[in-house]
């Protein structure tokens, strides 16, 4: 639910769908600190990163939701 991985669907080759949309929306930190790989990010010179991360993850699910309601 952190809208890393978004599930949506193409419609003939164009028309995008949102299958799934979170009612509780989670940060992205939630989901790297559940798994210990991720745990260098944690670090305070590397919380920029988790923040871009973020950011990216943001900006990707308004475009899809702004593609959606466009119908393109």
């Amino acid at each position: 639910d952190t809208l890393m991985f978004p599930l949506y669907e193409i419609i003939d080759s164009h028309e995008l769908n949102i299958l799934y949309r979170p009612k509780n929306l989670l940060k992205v930190e939630d989901y790297l600190g559940a798994q210990g790989r991720y745990k260098h990010l944690f670090k305070p010179e590397n919380r920029h990163v988790i923040d871009q991360i973020q950011g990216d993850i943001d900006k990707n699910w308004e475009m899809l939701q702004r593609r959606e309601e466009a119908r393109i």
